[in-house]
């Protein structure tokens, strides 16, 4: 892996383990209204906010449904856990002088709570929210902002991202791309397809990257 300047993260299922109490709970609300769902087809459907229907639901009970979910998460974000090494990865970055971002879809109110338990503040020097950009990803917009503001052109700068969204916004925004591609993540999402997108690079575990800047 070359040298960048800058390296750009996405937070959600890339720094933070959030996507596994996302799945945690909406497999507990399937179970919760009787509906018979596996927990690799639960995975599977991740993001489609109408496979509820698909399994029973009543239509007049899709919001209620979403919003317990909802409730139940936004609940335990400020306490949602990292993947391994990924804090010691964002030292080493920082104390070679790169620059970091953090570009996510999270609301600032709910990131600014986990990131200040785990003491990252220190490590980005820009962070883009949902409610800093009119487009999300795949749209570069949040990218090209970070870049803007680190002053770092996209020739220097590496995004990395563990969904087709986060590697489709970086290629939209000409920049180089790590998969994050943990063991867990597997169940949610299929590797081939999202190495159609052409990341640079795939990485299994923070450790490979602690291991290439060293």
């Amino acid at each position: 892996m070359k040298q960048y300047d800058a390296y750009l993260f996405d937070w959600d299922g890339t720094l933070a383990r959030s996507l596994e109490l996302w799945l945690d709970e909406i497999y507990k609300q399937f179970c919760a209204y009787g509906l018979k769902i596996t927990k690799k087809e639960n995975a599977r459907l991740f993001g489609n906010l109408k496979s509820p229907l698909l399994y029973g639901l009543p239509e007049h009970l899709l919001s209620q449904f979403q919003e317990e979910i909802n409730a139940k998460v936004k609940a335990q974000l400020p306490n949602t856990p990292l993947y391994d090494d990924a804090k010691t990865m964002l030292e080493a970055l920082h104390a070679q002088g790169k620059k970091l971002a953090l570009i996510t879809t999270s609301l600032r109110g709910l990131l600014d709570q986990v990131i200040g338990r785990h003491d990252l503040e220190k490590f980005f020097d820009v962070v883009i929210t949902s409610e800093d950009v009119k487009h999300h990803k795949p749209d570069p917009e949040g990218i090209l902002k970070a870049l803007d503001s680190l002053a770092v052109a996209p020739g220097k700068a590496l995004f990395l991202g563990d969904s087709s969204h986060d590697l489709l916004a970086a290629r939209n925004a000409g920049i180089d791309s790590v998969l994050f591609y943990p063991e867990v993540h597997e169940l949610m999402y299929d590797l081939e397809h999202l190495q159609a997108h052409t990341p640079t690079y795939t990485v299994r575990a923070w450790r490979e990257l602690i291991n290439q800047l060293q």
